[in-house]
């Protein structure tokens, strides 16, 4: 009797490990939490040729930037209680709207976005440079950010904690399904 239970149980970890982490239920916009998400691995950066070479992380028709000019996997330093720089750079001739979302790995929580002429725009007040509390950051801009996939965007991604977050791009106002994702290491 035992050795069947132990072979369920077996089965059973197996059928829970293999799960197809493009198969999750993303998080709709307007979720407060969502569930833990198995992410998978950091995502390896590519040279971007818009940029003389430099690693970017390669979204879709984006590039994001945050990273060193020797890096090889998406790791943003984490700066507590700061707004993360992140610049996105859409390709030429992407004729597109698209949607970038982002949830915390371990907790489901959305990542929130502020790509506006300024931090005041996102519901961060204070002077550049102001350090802010993470709950601060779990409400403050947009779970959801539109981009013209042919534009560039200086901004912040509002990371409250380091962690692993996932990232990813749907067409705007299209299926929810993501075009595109990715998974950042925040330390």
């Amino acid at each position: 009797m035992s050795r069947v239970l132990f072979g369920c149980a077996f089965v059973a970890l197996i059928a829970c490990t293999a799960n197809d982490v493009r198969n999750v239920t993303y998080p709709a916009s307007g979720a407060t939490q969502g569930p833990a998400v198995a992410c998978g691995h950091v995502t390896h950066l590519r040279p971007d040729p818009t940029q003389d070479g430099l690693p970017g992380l390669k979204l879709g028709p984006l590039w994001l930037h945050a990273f060193g000019s020797s890096a090889r996997s998406a790791r943003i330093d984490f700066v507590a209680g700061h707004p993360t720089k992140v610049l996105i750079e859409g390709e030429a001739g992407s004729a597109s709207t698209v949607e970038l979302r982002g949830s915390n790995c371990s907790s489901g929580r959305p990542l929130r976005f502020c790509y506006a002429a300024a931090l005041s725009e996102c519901g961060l007040l204070g002077a550049e440079g102001r350090s802010y509390d993470p709950a601060t950051f779990e409400r403050a801009g947009t779970a959801v950010q539109r981009l013209d996939a042919s534009s560039g965007y200086p901004g912040y991604m509002l990371f409250p904690k380091p962690g692993l977050y996932e990232i990813w791009l749907t067409r705007s106002g299209g299926s929810p399904e993501p075009v595109a994702r990715a998974v950042v290491a925040v330390r």
